[in-house]
């Protein structure tokens, strides 16, 4: 997928993979969702995400509704949120060891 927002090109394919979730509902189930993040060479983070129907990636069009895909650009903290919310602990210590402390 490329996106531009802001004058700045977000391409998944020149981008590095960093971690991906999904809400483990498959076939043709309309609340399917999933999302990868993305980290650009510029160290620039980004989501990925796809969904059915019911998901939050649904797209009305007049009286229906459909699945969808978006792109969304996450600053530092919001990745950290999305990594800890989306199973991606190894993730944070790989890249935020800095950010965390021991409990």
């Amino acid at each position: 997928m490329k996106r531009i927002i802001d004058k700045k090109l977000y391409n998944t394919d020149s981008a590095e993979l960093l971690h991906k979730w999904d809400n483990r509902i498959y076939g043709n189930d309309f609340r399917r969702c999933s999302e990868i993040l993305y980290r650009t060479k510029k160290g620039v983070y980004f989501i990925v995400g796809y969904g059915g129907p019911m998901s939050k990636y649904a797209q009305s069009y007049g009286t229906a509704t459909t699945g969808g895909e978006d792109l969304t650009v996450l600053n530092e903290a919001e990745v950290i949120e999305w990594l800890e919310n989306h199973d991606g602990a190894e993730m944070i210590e790989k890249y935020f060891k800095d950010k965390i402390e021991e409990a």
